[in-house]
């Protein structure tokens, strides 16, 4: 590296702040930060190009609180390309491998420029090294690799503007696009599912018709009051339950915590029992009252105005599991065992260029699945008897 590669003294470095992570553009200036516990330096690489050959500046980042680098450059805009050089110990044995000759990307970038060229160059180890991985190489990495993009936060709104509901008149309704949208029988086919969804006619005269105010998207929550949320029972779950039933996500009702808050009036899960479904009518009907006429704003968990059931089950979130080979060569992967009655079902390959014409399921802890060169694969937990229904 010469020295007209760093900084010269004409670009002004002030010490920037340690917060927020990643590159933050303030209308003044960038600052820089970037987490590392155990880097010895980190420098800062300035791009004017994304890709191949460019013309680089590298700035030492002078300032550390609470192991984090930072930097502010008030000369720098939005639209600037950058990555990282980190040095520190490459000790593979105590899983320390810094390279400053490999360029980082930020973790907390907002965009990114330029594609990956894929060369031997990339990786941190040199290929065909009688120690393999163990082994470090010292080419540059940074021809080959895209670069973070500096992003500019602000946004025109246009004559767009929030409703500004009064607090008191504020009510929230929670629910998850999947589920509130997918099999509304309303909605176009094509746009069940999205978010594009919520915006249709039907919906937004049904939020109206509850007297919704604000929609609240999960998994995000705020401060506000609530009986049910997207993590626990729903509201009939609540006065039918004493104990979560989570079975039939295959892990042996282990998943999810047992602070079960409810009462299943008399009989657990399932009853024809006429006077205990009285009561249970009624004791959603005693918390739905308390919640709105509690001082504050109310949230109501999508699907409690009509009696919403999951049968006892606290956790309905899918169970996923990602595949990544980035090795040059194909490779098997054992899938997680599970419940004998689960099975895994293939949703992506990206080695696969067409629409895949039959269902995959293999058996956890039975079946490895071969994985193309530089693949990614998505896998999702379903129960086998589900599947042999549809």
């Amino acid at each position: 590296m010469s020295k007209s590669e760093y900084a010269n003294n004409a670009m002004k470095v002030w010490p920037g702040r340690p917060y927020p992570l990643g590159a933050t553009w303030d209308g003044a200036g960038v600052n820089f930060a970037l987490f590392s516990e155990n880097a010895t330096a980190v420098e800062l690489c300035l791009f004017d190009w994304p890709e191949g050959k460019c013309k680089s500046t590298r700035i030492k980042m002078p300032e550390q609180t609470d192991q984090i680098w930072h930097v502010y450059l008030p000369q720098t805009r939005a639209g600037q390309l950058y990555g990282y050089r980190v040095h520190g110990p490459y000790a593979s044995a105590a899983g320390h491998r810094f390279n400053p000759s490999k360029l980082l990307l930020d973790p907390y970038a907002k965009a990114i420029a330029g594609t990956i060229q894929w060369s031997d160059a990339l990786f941190g180890y040199t290929i065909g090294h009688p120690e393999a991985d163990l082994s470090k190489d010292e080419r540059d990495s940074a021809e080959g690799l895209p670069k973070c993009v500096v992003v500019d936060p602000a946004f025109s709104w246009g004559d767009d503007a929030p409703p500004n509901t009064p607090w008191h008149e504020t009510v929230i309704y929670e629910l998850h696009v999947k589920g509130f949208i997918a099999l509304h029988p309303e909605v176009p086919k094509h746009l069940r599912g999205t978010y594009a969804a919520l915006a249709c006619p039907p919906v937004i005269d049904y939020l109206k018709a509850l007297g919704i105010t604000a929609v609240e998207l999960m998994p995000v929550h705020q401060s506000i009051n609530f009986v049910t949320a997207r993590d626990g029972f729903t509201l009939h779950d609540l006065v039918s339950y004493n104990e979560k039933h989570n079975e039939a996500n295959g892990e042996g009702n282990g998943d999810g915590h047992n602070d079960n808050l409810s009462w299943n009036c008399g009989v657990e899960g399932i009853t024809e029992d006429s006077a205990i479904l009285a009561l249970r009518a009624r004791q959603q009907r005693n918390f739905l009252a308390t919640l709105f006429f509690s001082q504050g704003i109310p949230m109501l968990l999508a699907g409690d105005e009509i009696g919403r059931t999951q049968r006892g089950n606290r956790i309905l979130d899918d169970t996923l599991l990602i595949l990544l080979n980035a090795h040059h060569e194909p490779l098997s992967f054992v899938l997680p065992a599970y419940q004998p009655e689960m099975r895994w079902e293939l949703v992506l390959d990206t080695r696969e260029t067409g629409k895949r014409t039959h269902r995959l399921l293999l058996k956890g802890g039975a079946n490895s699945y071969l994985m193309e060169a530089r693949s990614l694969a998505l896998f999702r937990l379903q129960p086998f008897e589900k599947i042999k229904e549809e």
